[in-house]
């Protein structure tokens, strides 16, 4: 069954295949419905506005961005950062749709599996959490279906080289960027983590200083008549010797 999904004066083609037989009652059933609503309501919210959620850098950093998706010229493409500047590139260079976490078993950052969702492209792979798992689960099937839909579609064109050239150009630009934004986002947590290391140290140090001054001034006055006593001991010592 295919249902056609109209965002902003843009068609938006949603395929999914009807099952036998009438729907359960029972818990799996009605999750799943749930699901595939959520998706067909999500197609047209990330045309419209995107969907707020959290873009994990290759290095565990993670930060703000707004997923969208956008129709130019029948050619449907998917951004995933907000900021600094709205980067992205056609669908048609997604590879898959996967959930759970694509970064490297290096990276100690917890991510929840179950809002976790993966973008892998050809050269890059893109780290994204959603707000919960439903959302996740949603998103998921949606560009899954998208992408599928895209990709037939991709099949049929009949396109030169030099523009599948420009398309390919377009898309390999896209990749540097969000590896050039990824290191930068990584230098400027590590130089904050020094500074913010240097400030720290240089607090402790006067703290310590101000409580071992404190200290030497309490020792000092609470033994004065014991060191004056010492030192006329040692002037009568010094005028008695031969």
């Amino acid at each position: 069954m295919s249902e056609t999904m109209s965002a902003v004066g843009t068609e938006v083609t949603y395929s999914e295949t009807a099952s036998s037989g009438s729907v359960g009652e029972n818990s799996t059933d009605q999750s799943d419905k749930r699901i595939r609503d959520s998706a067909r309501q999500l197609s047209i919210i990330l045309v419209r506005r995107g969907i707020n959620c959290r873009l994990v850098t290759s290095n565990g950093i993670s930060i703000n961005t707004v997923l969208r998706l956008s129709m130019s010229d029948k050619i449907l493409s998917i951004f995933w950062r907000s900021h600094p500047e709205k980067l992205g590139c056609e669908l048609m260079f997604l590879k898959s749709v996967t959930k759970g976490s694509v970064l490297d078993v290096a990276v100690k950052r917890a991510i929840d599996p179950s809002r976790a969702l993966g973008l892998i492209f050809g050269d890059l792979s893109i780290q994204l959490e959603a707000s919960d798992a439903e959302t996740c689960d949603a998103l998921h099937l949606c560009l899954e279906t998208l992408l599928n839909e895209t990709k037939s579609a991709e099949r049929e064109k009949n396109q030169g080289t030099f523009m599948r050239s420009i398309r390919e150009t377009f898309y390999q630009i896209s990749v540097k960027q969000e590896q050039f934004y990824q290191q930068l986002v990584h230098l400027r947590a590590t130089e904050g983590a020094l500074v913010l290391d240097k400030i720290l140290n240089k607090s402790f140090f006067f703290q310590l200083r101000g409580a071992f001054d404190s200290w030497t001034d309490y020792v000092c006055e609470a033994n004065s008549e014991k060191m004056a006593a010492d030192k006329s001991r040692q002037v009568i010592v010094y005028l008695r010797s031969p």
